[in-house]
């Protein structure tokens, strides 16, 4: 669809105080017989606009379809009169970048601005008095829902600027941890081996010698088996864990 933007902003509510004059320059194009390029822009208190597809034509300029600026009411050729609303006509167009947009400011900031060479420059006022409603629109003659609400206000009651958001602080980034050093293996120590009192003579006579040593008893390398594997299983779940919170941040 097509709607109208207003100093940049797409579709915006606009604000004004009672007894205050405004100027708009419409750019809603020139061209009658092309209605794809002839949107003249009025104000008026229907929500809808398209005035030109009324029924019924005695109801333009009553309540319910005022012509308040723009688009007028001819009252000396009794004739509706929209060539302050036309102007040349321009559009905003879609870039590459404009279908990546994921909000409404980025949108904006995406597409371009292209108006006709060539077109008339027209412009009016319009200064809303007691007389007008809290809230009238901004719409085309020619075609349904192009624009959105004018909010009248009385002299002193107008809203303040809505501030531009504050950005958002860069998060500082947190350091990786550091792997845990690998603990070492704790050797298993050795019982020192008692010296042997036999001589090895089959007289039965004692003397002194070297002493041997001993082999372990088979259940002291099943504990030193048993440990290792927990140790290392440890190692491998730790290094792990740490790789898996690494990626993750």
């Amino acid at each position: 669809g097509i709607s109208w933007w207003i100093n940049g902003e797409l579709i915006p509510v606009i604000h004004v105080e009672r007894g205050k004059t405004y100027t708009f320059i419409p750019h809603g194009g020139h061209n009658r017989i092309s209605s794809a390029k002839y949107h003249p822009f009025y104000i008026t208190d229907n929500h809808k606009g398209g005035g030109s597809k009324v029924k019924d034509p005695s109801s333009i300029g009553r309540p319910g379809h005022l012509l308040l600026a723009g688009v007028v009411l001819d009252p000396v050729a009794h004739a509706i009169n929209t060539t302050a609303g036309e102007g040349r006509f321009c559009e905003y167009k879609k870039t590459p970048t404009s279908d990546q947009a994921t909000t409404v400011d980025e949108f904006s900031k995406s597409v371009k601005l292209e108006c006709e060479p060539t077109g008339p420059n027209v412009s009016f006022t319009w200064t809303p008095d007691e007389h007008t409603p809290d809230t009238v629109y901004y719409q085309c003659w020619t075609h349904y829902y192009l624009g959105w609400k004018i909010q009248v206000h009385n002299k002193g009651d107008m809203p303040n600027p809505t501030p531009p958001p504050t950005p958002k602080p860069t998060p500082t980034p947190k350091p990786r941890p550091r792997p845990r050093p690998r603990p070492k293996t704790p050797k298993p120590t050795p019982k020192p081996k008692p010296a042997s009192d036999d001589s090895g003579d089959s007289g039965g006579s004692k003397s002194s010698g070297d002493a041997v040593r001993p082999a372990l008893p088979p259940f002291l390398f099943a504990c030193a088996a048993v440990l290792v594997t927990l140790l290392l299983g440890r190692q491998a779940r730790d290094r792990h864990a740490w790789a898996f919170l690494a990626v993750n941040r």
